[in-house]
């Protein structure tokens, strides 16, 4: 009787300790989910729908979750700038989490590094944020993740939507040009390389000219000017952005070139898809903004409301609606009809 006594009084002061504990862990996971977050997204620049496009995926996930806030940060296409609000950012303590878009990942670095240690939890979008540009694995402990096309990749498409487009010329010498949208952003000099890398392929393509636009319609229209005046007789212009292709095309129709240059883009924005198919360009790269800094503010997000997870490393070419060639020309806009551009250009 007395040992029956006594284990009902230990079995009694079990289920109590484990309703306490059961009920103390949907507490935390309640106060968890209704905590609100704050978000920090640093994006490249505010210049262009390619960035705000990075924005709106942040602020339709925070509008998903029901309680966080999302606060954009113009990067204004420098590294400097960016480590500057990064520190920023976190020495003000309003921040719980950073989505970032790098302009430069090695100058970034240590300031995310310094968010990290105070608490916050970082994603990284487009670029890698570390020393090593071609590198999708992680560079700095605690990084969640990298979203985006990788950018020595990139460059390589540019020269093989350029090779391909000078198949289509029946020509012993093919004159090229490329416009880059900044010498001083390291994963546009990436690209560039890349690009020169891959046209060696066609013995008969000369780079005859590389620019600067800095991604805007404006210096793309001076920059192709000043080109076609030195070379009239340019084949094929190439550019790392939708946005200065049309600037491009602005300028080869003011001197009375078009329809004879084949103008290639790169981000597969709505004007680019739309002079595709009215054959004024004769391909783009396709980007997918909304999909990479969605995918990488869900991640942050889940780990903010305490899901562990492990670090990720998404390639969009992986999961590109376009394939088997990564590019888009209106032989590949016709197979993939039902494609929908991310951003408009």
């Amino acid at each position: 009787m007395k040992l029956y006594k006594f284990i009902s009084v230990v079995l009694s002061v079990f289920l109590v300790l484990a309703l306490v504990m059961s009920t103390a862990i949907i507490s935390d996971r309640a106060e968890a989910g209704s905590k609100k977050l704050r978000i920090a997204i640093f994006v490249l620049g505010f210049d262009d729908d390619y960035n705000q496009t990075h924005v709106t995926a942040a602020e339709a996930v925070a509008k998903a979750d029901g309680n966080t806030k999302v606060t954009a940060f113009d990067g204004k296409f420098s590294g400097a700038e960016q480590f500057n609000q990064i520190q920023d950012a976190t020495a003000s303590g309003l921040y719980d989490g950073f989505v970032v878009v790098a302009n430069d990942g090695a100058v970034v670095a240590p300031a995310v590094e310094d968010a990290i240690a105070a608490g916050i939890k970082v994603a990284a979008v487009y670029t890698p944020i570390g020393r090593d540009i071609n590198s999708f694995e992680r560079q700095v402990d605690g990084v969640l993740c990298t979203v985006g096309n990788p950018i020595p990749l990139n460059g390589q498409r540019l020269g093989e939507m350029t090779l391909k487009a000078a198949k289509t010329l029946n020509k012993d010498k093919i004159r090229v040009a490329y416009i880059s949208g900044g010498f001083q952003l390291p994963f546009e000099n990436t690209k560039q390389k890349e690009f020169k890398k891959a046209i060696k392929a066609d013995p008969r393509i000369e780079l005859v000219a590389i620019a600067e636009a800095g991604f805007m319609r404006d210096k793309a229209l001076a920059a192709a000017q000043d080109l076609v005046q030195a070379h009239p007789n340019i084949d094929i212009i190439t550019t790392s952005g939708d946005n200065m292709t049309i600037g491009v095309e602005d300028a080869v129709v003011d001197a009375g070139l078009g329809g004879k240059v084949l103008l290639i883009g790169n981000g597969a924005a709505k004007i680019a898809i739309d002079a595709i198919r009215e054959g004024r360009w004769y391909a783009s790269y396709p980007f997918l903004p909304y999909t990479e800094s969605k995918m990488a503010t869900e991640i942050l997000i889940d780990a903010l409301r305490g899901k562990k997870q492990p670090y990720r490393a998404i390639n969009i070419e992986q999961i590109s609606p376009i394939k088997p060639d990564l590019w888009l020309d209106i032989e590949n806009i016709n197979k993939h009809k039902d494609f929908k551009p991310e951003w408009r250009g």
